[in-house]
């Protein structure tokens, strides 16, 4: 096996939030030379990008490792079930490396690791905006990260942290890279959103949508709030105000697809 030949095998499991991590990581290993599929078959290792949402969610993560196991020798774990890294071990001490959610450096380094020969080559060409998992009409905008909320249901600050948001600029930017393929789709995921101390949720919203929706080409925008804004949800006039924001946000959308 030579520096130029080494296949990656990759497994991405759970919500949209996790494919995105997954497409970070999967264009950092090619950016790097790596080879990536989505079979066992030739694969030198195996990245699995696991979820521990909820517990039938743990069970078939840990049934897709023991899967890997017997078919490649060097696994490498990463995602929502990585912060239970001795349960993981405990069951499967042959893991190599495992590391936690929105963490696709590490990953990276975990497989740099496992292959001290590979050498760093420009062997594929990556799109603007990196690699996508979807089809080609649409594509998922991660427009934050963890959640502050310590709800007593919800293990998502356990596992991904708290709350980080982006910005509309970085946000902006991937929907305009994502519009020069041909996205004409944008799906907004995200737990909750903490904008800044100088820009409120009612300020900070419409600009999102707006600037999105004002990117040349883009045709239709599908707002995925996963349990988004609980607690500025949670007074009657706010949700008239997010009621009255999305209708006019359906109204721009319309009066755009028929012009």
């Amino acid at each position: 096996m030579t520096s130029a030949n080494i296949k990656i095998g990759f497994i991405s499991l759970g919500c949209p939030k996790n494919l995105v991590d997954s497409q970070n990581i999967i264009t950092l290993l090619m950016e790097s030379g790596y080879e990536v599929s989505n079979t066992y078959e030739g694969a030198d290792a195996v990245v699995i990008n696991t979820c521990g949402f909820i517990e039938s969610s743990v069970t078939e993560s840990m049934d897709v490792i023991g899967e890997a196991l017997e078919n490649c020798k060097k696994i490498v774990v990463t995602g929502c079930l990585g912060p239970r890294k001795e349960y993981i071990l405990e069951h499967y001490p042959q893991v190599a490396a495992v590391s936690g959610p929105h963490s696709p450096r590490q990953v990276l380094h975990d497989i740099n690791a496992l292959f001290p020969e590979h050498r760093a080559c420009s062997r594929f060409k990556i799109p603007e905006g990196g690699i996508l998992l979807t089809p080609p009409h649409y594509a998922y905008l991660k427009i934050s990260e963890g959640c502050s909320h310590r709800c007593s249901f919800c293990v998502i600050p356990k596992i991904r942290g708290d709350l980080e948001s982006f910005s509309p600029e970085f946000i902006l930017k991937q929907a305009e890279a994502y519009v020069k393929r041909g996205v004409l789709q944008h799906s907004v995921s995200t737990k909750s959103i903490r904008p800044s101390e100088t820009m409120n949720a009612e300020i900070f919203m419409p600009l999102l949508g707006n600037s999105v929706s004002s990117v040349s080409g883009s045709a239709f925008i599908m707002l995925i709030l996963i349990l988004m804004l609980r607690s500025w949800l949670s007074r009657w006039p706010k949700v008239l105000f997010f009621r009255t924001w999305m209708f006019r946000c359906s109204t721009s959308i319309r009066e755009f697809s028929a012009s």
